[in-house]
C-alpha cells in the first residue's frame, strides 16, 4: 500500500483563478492528505499563481511558459517529490475518500505498480450529477477491486475513446520510463498515455469513483491557452493507433484489430474534411496511411461508412470525379468544429 506521505497530485493549471482553490481544498479536506499537491501553472495570465500561492504545504506551485497540458503534466512529474503520482485537472475535484480508497485497493496487489478508478462523477451545467465510466461505458466489468490484464483496457480505449487521468495512480518510474504524456497530442493526450501504458502494465481496476468532473471543460475543451483543436484532431486518433502498432508488435490479435478498426474510423472524418477544403492530395496521403495499417481497405473505407451516402462521394472525388454532397446531418456539431478550426 502506498504511504500517502508518498503521494505527489499534480494538478496542470493555466488561467483558472476561479477554480483552482476549490480543486486543492477537496484534497486537502480528503481522509487522506497526500504529500505534495503539485501545481504546474502553464504560463496563466491571471491570478492562478497568486490564488496557490496563498496555501500552505503540502501545497506547492512552479510556474512554466505555455506548453500544454502534456507538458505541464510532465513537468510536474519530473519534479515531484512522490514515489507515487496521480493528477487532478483545475477546475475539478476529488471526492473524500479518493486517496485513502485507492491506497487500500492497491495493498490488496502488492505487484501492481497502478491503479485507476474506474468511475468518475459528471457534473452538470445545472447541478445535476451522473455517474459515468472512465472505460468500457459499462461493459468493462469491475464489480470490486481486480487486476487486468496487458492489453485487457486497448479495446475499450479504441472503442470509446475515454479515459482521464485523473483516476490514475501511478508509481513515477512507470510513468518515465514510458516516456510521460506525448506534448505534440492536444486534447486526447490522456488517450494516448493509457493505450501505451495498457499494453505494457497490468494494472488495479476500481469501481468507486474518485473525483467529479466538470461537464464545460469536456464540452468547450478549454484545456490550456488557446491552442486549438485543428482538423488534425482525427489525425491525433490515427497517430494513436499507428504508434502503439510499431512501439508493441507483439500485442495481442484482438488489441492489434481493435486499434487497426479504430484508425480506419477515425479516417473518414478526416479524408471527408481534405476533400472538402480542395485537398485531395491530404486525403489520398490518409487513405494510403490506413491501408498500411492491414485492414481490408476496401471495406473499411468505403464499404461501410457510419455516415451514410458519404463513402460512395468520397470514392469518386479521391478518384477527381465530383464532389461531396453537404455534410450529412449525423455528423455532430461538435466533431464538425473540431475539424472546421
Amino acid at each position: 500500500m502506498p504511504d500517502p506521505a508518498d503521494i505527489s497530485v499534480i494538478i496542470p493549471a493555466y488561467n483558472r483563478e476561479s477554480t483552482i482553490a476549490r480543486s486543492i481544498e477537496s484534497i486537502l479536506a480528503g481522509s487522506v492528505v497526500p504529500g505534495e499537491i503539485l501545481v504546474c501553472d502553464d504560463g496563466s495570465s491571471d491570478r492562478t499563481v497568486e490564488t496557490v500561492s496563498s496555501f500552505d504545504a503540502p501545497v506547492r506551485v512552479i510556474v512554466r511558459e505555455n506548453g500544454g497540458p502534456a507538458a505541464a503534466r510532465n513537468t510536474g512529474v519530473a519534479q515531484a517529490r512522490g514515489s507515487w503520482i496521480t493528477f487532478l485537472d483545475s477546475d475539478d475535484y476529488y471526492l473524500p475518500g479518493k486517496l485513502e480508497s485507492q491506497c487500500a485497493a492497491l495493498e490488496a496487489f502488492p505487484e501492481a505498480r497502478a491503479l485507476v478508478s474506474n468511475g468518475f462523477i459528471l457534473e452538470g451545467p445545472n447541478g445535476g450529477t451522473d455517474k459515468r465510466d472512465n472505460f468500457g461505458h459499462g461493459r468493462l466489468d469491475v464489480p470490486e477491486p481486480r487486476l487486468a490484464e496487458v492489453a485487457e483496457l486497448t479495446p475499450y480505449l479504441c472503442g470509446d475513446l475515454a479515459g482521464y487521468v485523473e483516476g490514475l495512480l501511478i508509481r513515477k518510474e512507470v510513468w518515465q520510463r514510458l516516456g510521460g504524456m506525448d506534448e505534440s497530442i492536444w486534447g486526447i493526450e490522456d488517450l494516448d498515455f493509457y493505450m501505451r501504458f495498457s499494453l505494457t502494465e497490468r494494472l488495479v481496476l476500481q469501481p468507486e469513483p474518485g473525483y467529479v468532473k466538470d461537464y464545460d471543460e469536456i464540452v468547450d475543451a478549454r484545456i490550456t491557452s488557446d491552442h486549438g483543436c485543428d482538423p488534425g484532431f482525427f489525425a491525433y486518433y490515427i497517430r494513436i493507433c499507428q504508434k502503439a502498432l510499431k512501439l508493441f508488435p507483439g500485442m495481442p490479435a484482438e488489441a492489434r484489430q481493435a486499434l487497426v478498426n479504430r484508425a480506419h474510423d477515425w479516417s473518414r472524418p478526416l479524408m471527408e474534411y481534405h476533400v472538402r477544403n480542395g485537398d485531395r492530395a491530404a486525403a489520398a496521403s490518409v487513405r494510403r496511411n490506413v491501408r498500411q495499417m492491414g485492414a481490408d481497405s476496401r471495406l473499411t473505407l468505403f464499404g461501410v461508412f457510419t455516415w451514410p451516402g458519404v463513402g460512395a462521394a468520397l470514392h469518386r472525388a479521391l478518384r477527381g470525379g465530383g464532389d461531396l454532397p453537404k455534410r450529412n446531418p449525423r455528423v455532430s456539431d461538435a466533431i464538425w468544429k473540431a475539424a472546421s478550426v
